[in-house]
């Protein structure tokens, strides 16, 4: 991920990568030859660059609080890929080190940016179908999608699990629809994917602040894999899946609209775009750290209450 976000960033031209950084140095190395620019065998070593302005932190998700935390304190504004941390507390201090030293601080949750979610996002902004009280998102992959291509995916010690890993992505846009959570019941088994150490389906019920019910499906263990959902509103409804988008208001007639999904500008780029857009306009950022935190909220909370078998409260601590 972190190669494909230098590649985006390069073909920008508000943007230039100047240097690398990669535990395994030979990574570091092909990717600056190929981008034209330094390299180093750690983040310290990027850091310590004169005229860097801005990192992009595409590293396990472990390790997205250190690293960030550090270039805040360099001095420099942070995009952080998704999860934004793997618990509340770090996302705080992230939050913090990046006020205290006056830089910008965007999460990566590029679903939002996504063709036929975005198209989604901006029906229902229309008030077309009025204001959604039930929104459903499935987010079915293979067996192997979360463990494929590094070890440290499988391990939820490194990874967070399923949640942190997969379903931040769906848990933010439900957000982005509905606003806050209020409370959270949620269930998780592992069933068939053998090369993680954590659940491979999990069913997340949401009660938002704003009186509507939210579920999510996820999971890596099916044959069929496949993303869509349903929005029931108080106007109509509206259902989307593989780039198609239906809706219908009550007293209208249903409009059926094809989303080409590889059409337009990478939804990747766009999030790089709109993060080089708010450093050079001084801007807050679309998604900044405190809504990457409101999803890491959702995520702690659902898994206490798949441990504890019951609903319980987002938390709104800050430590």
């Amino acid at each position: 991920m972190g190669t494909s976000l230098a590649r985006h960033c390069s073909a920008l031209h508000s943007a230039q990568v100047v240097a690398t950084a990669d535990v395994e140095i030979q990574r570091a190395k092909e990717l600056a030859e190929e981008l034209d620019a330094e390299y180093s065998g750690s983040h310290r070593g990027l850091l310590d660059r004169e005229g860097l302005e801005a990192v992009v932190v595409a590293v396990p998700n472990f390790l997205h609080e250190k690293i960030a935390v550090d270039a805040a304190n360099a001095g420099k504004h942070i995009f952080c890929e998704k999860p934004m941390a793997l618990s509340v507390r770090e996302c705080d201090r992230m939050i913090r080190a990046a006020k205290a030293n006056h830089v910008k601080l965007m999460i990566g949750q590029v679903l939002r940016y996504a063709p036929m979610f975005e198209q989604v996002k901006r029906i229902i902004d229309s008030n077309v179908i009025g204001r959604p009280f039930s929104v459903y998102l499935e987010r079915i992959d293979t067996i192997d999608w979360c463990s494929h291509g590094s070890a440290w995916r499988g391990r939820a010690e490194f990874s967070g699990g399923m949640l942190f890993h997969c379903n931040v992505h769906e848990l933010d846009y439900m957000m982005h629809i509905c606003g806050a959570v209020d409370s959270v019941a949620a269930f998780t088994a592992k069933n068939v994917a053998k090369d993680i150490d954590y659940e491979d389906v999990a069913h997340v019920l949401l009660r938002f602040k704003t009186g509507a019910i939210g579920t999510l499906l996820g999971g890596h263990c099916s044959s069929l894999p496949g993303r869509g959902g349903k929005i029931h509103c108080t106007k109509g409804s509206l259902d989307f899946a593989e780039g198609r988008i239906r809706y219908k208001p009550f007293d209208g007639e249903l409009v059926t609209t094809m989303v080409e999904e590889g059409g337009g500008e990478s939804p990747v780029r766009r999030e790089l775009r709109e993060f080089i857009r708010c450093i050079v306009e001084d801007t807050a950022p679309p998604i900044p750290g405190e809504e990457g935190r409101r999803a890491i909220e959702v995520i702690e909370a659902a898994y206490r209450s798949a441990r504890g078998r019951r609903e319980v409260k987002v938390r709104r601590d800050r430590g």
